[in-house]
């Protein structure tokens, strides 16, 4: 993820003019919109209930069952999706990576280390981001199969922990 900022702050000119344009062409209106917004989805490539998902992730990492050290991280990635989500209510169906991808720029390095290790809350939000990701699994040919082989790689680490099924419900019928 780190690496799609890397190559657009120094090569954006460049991309601009090749085939991988869709990468830096405009995430329209983001600031237009207050982050507390919620626009509909209608029209969109996410589904309706995005907004009510990502509460519901909210609600879960602040609860007390599953501690998380670094829960201000997660909660910051959870607002990015729903910048996201703002930018894509307003594109519609004509789904520019940028739009999809904002969150990417955002990641901060506690949940990037969780990651690593599969932690099974950063498993939880790389499930929610693969979402996104499905959303442009159909219209891009360097996203096909993406969305499938993460979700099956993120459903390899809850073969048999089930603690984590309740979080993992929407993004599974989503992806």
């Amino acid at each position: 993820m780190r690496g799609v900022r890397a190559i657009l702050e120094g090569w954006t000119v460049r991309i601009r003019e090749s085939d991988l344009a869709a990468m830096t062409h405009g995430i329209p209106m983001i600031g237009a919109l207050e982050a507390n917004t919620r626009p509909s989805l209608e029209g969109t490539r996410l589904p309706r209930d995005t907004f009510d998902a990502l509460s519901h992730l909210r609600s879960l990492y602040r609860s007390q069952q599953h501690p998380i050290p670094n829960r201000a991280d997660y909660d910051a990635m959870i607002s990015s999706l729903e910048r996201s989500c703002i930018g894509l209510a307003n594109v519609g169906l004509q789904v520019e990576v940028s739009a999809c991808l904002l969150w990417t720029y955002s990641i901060p390095e506690s949940v990037i280390d969780d990651l690593r290790r599969t932690e099974p809350h950063a498993l939880v939000l790389l499930a929610y981001l693969n979402v996104f990701i499905a959303v442009l699994d159909k219209d891009y040919w360097f996203f096909r199969g993406w969305s499938s082989q993460l979700l099956a790689y993120i459903n390899s680490h809850f073969k048999e922990d089930h603690r984590f099924d309740e979080w993992l419900t929407w993004p599974r019928g989503n992806t």
